[in-house]
């Protein structure tokens, strides 16, 4: 009987968590089986690790391998096989690693091969079925899938073990040092990981509609507020100062509206001894408790290219939106909303184009979204249904970018994205909750 060298403390990085939902897989949920597999171990074995070679050369985490090390402990390592069970760290086994289950664990069947070969679906299969250590009937299964030509590699969760998980470490992609990614290990889900050992996604670009509503943003020009208020315990501050100006209606035509029920509306574009550039706002809030307050140049000191468009229709409201700069940025930021509890607070600051985009519908809504540094990032939001709540932040000198898309089928959903540093990073998630009881996605990448 083994004792437990290591209590598990936390990760380094927190990359994805979700409840019972199937949006941890940014790719379709296609494991292969057995079929076409060659049985390369059937029996008990535990702590020794298998060497597999690859029918090609794959790239993981920026070095080239003709062959990988299964570890019978719920792993895969390159450069040299690893039989531990218990003190699982970031370095610990010292070398890269993918690390799917890892804990004390026997093995029970390995199956390797390469399905379809010769054809754009060529792929080679890595499927590893055991059980835990000291409990036979907690089993586990998964599949790692790796493609000539490409730079990802899939990672299926075909039975994740359902508790022991004895002397357990963090799931994730390291280097042998610090962990690059770290993933929930939701079973009957599937994650496709870059060879960079980032989460892996199509490349997020801003798409033709939204192209044109920021050419029409960035195109208005006139002379400045126009303001049509009509009712209720209104508290109205605008201030202006410097260059373009102007606030003017969430069309850029006619007048910014504000209509009724508890209002207290601050806009300013400006101050801190008055410079602020090139502004416009738009707005048009409808009803109900209301509290806007945009500012765009909040101690930036100038030199921004400012816009910002919001259209919010109703409920609870309270929005607050701030872009700033001290350089030749080019911010931009549209929000329209519909209904429910509402609550938007987001923010752009510093010098280089910085687009936002949010379309949210009905629900209890919370959006918290924030883009900064030097990078020129682009975030697409769109929320549908109810109680969601989404938290943003890009930073750095990296161009990041995120398209995020949320669908109640019968569960709400709250995601957390953060992407930073100066690699530029690029994240899609299109979320379909059928969890009654919600569920949940944390990102980090940097």
């Amino acid at each position: 009987m083994r004792t437990s060298l290591l209590k598990l403390l936390g990760m380094s990085i927190l990359i994805f968590s979700l409840a019972m939902c199937r949006a941890n897989a940014n790719i379709t949920y296609s494991p292969n089986g057995t079929s076409g597999l060659n049985l390369v171990y059937n029996g008990n074995v535990d702590d020794t690790f298998f060497t597999v070679n690859l029918p090609w050369t794959i790239n993981f985490l920026g070095t080239n391998y003709n062959y990988i090390f299964v570890g019978s402990n719920g792993y895969i390592t390159f450069q040299q096989g690893s039989s531990i069970y218990s003190g699982f760290s970031a370095g610990n086994p010292a070398v890269p690693t993918i690390s799917v289950f890892p804990g004390d664990r026997r093995l029970y069947q390995l199956y390797t091969g390469e399905i379809n070969a010769g054809t754009a679906q060529a792929r080679f299969v890595v499927r590893v079925q055991g059980v835990d250590y000291s409990n036979a009937a907690i089993t586990h299964a998964y599949e790692v899938h790796f493609r000539p030509g490409t730079s990802y590699f899939d990672i299926y969760f075909v039975d994740a073990p359902s508790s022991g998980n004895y002397n357990g470490g963090t799931s994730g992609i390291k280097n042998g040092s610090q962990f690059v990614l770290t993933y929930a290990t939701t079973e009957l889900s599937g994650l496709r990981i870059a060879s960079s050992g980032s989460l892996y996604a199509p490349q997020v670009s801003i798409t033709n509609n939204q192209s044109s509503r920021k050419s029409a943003a960035q195109g208005t020009t006139g002379s400045g507020v126009h303001i049509d208020q009509v009712g209720d315990n209104l508290t109205l501050n605008v201030e202006q100062h410097g260059t373009g100006n102007f606030i003017r209606g969430k069309n850029w035509a006619g007048n910014a509206i504000i209509d009724g029920d508890n209002n207290t509306v601050n806009l300013q574009q400006g101050t801190a001894a008055h410079p602020s550039n090139n502004n416009a706002v738009g707005l048009s809030v409808v009803g109900n408790n209301n509290a806007v307050d945009i500012r765009q140049d909040h101690l930036g000191v100038g030199g921004g290219g400012h816009r910002a468009l919001l259209d919010l229709t109703g409920n609870l409201n309270s929005v607050t939106m701030f872009q700033n700069n001290s350089g030749s940025g080019a911010h931009y930021l549209d929000v329209i909303v519909n209904g429910s509890s509402n609550s938007i607070t987001s923010q752009q600051q510093n010098n280089v184009a910085k687009d936002t985009f949010i379309n949210v519908q009905g629900g209890s809504n919370t959006v918290n979204t924030m883009q900064q540094g030097s990078g020129s990032h682009y975030l697409d939001v769109y929320l549908s249904g109810n109680g969601h709540s989404v938290g943003v932040t890009q930073q750095g000198s990296g161009n990041h970018a995120a398209r995020i898309e949320l669908y109640n089928q019968g569960g709400s959903s709250t995601v957390t994205l953060n992407q930073q540093g100066n690699t530029s990073q690029n994240y899609s998630l299109s979320q379909q909750c059928t969890n009654p009881a919600g569920c949940t996605t944390t990102m980090t990448q940097q």
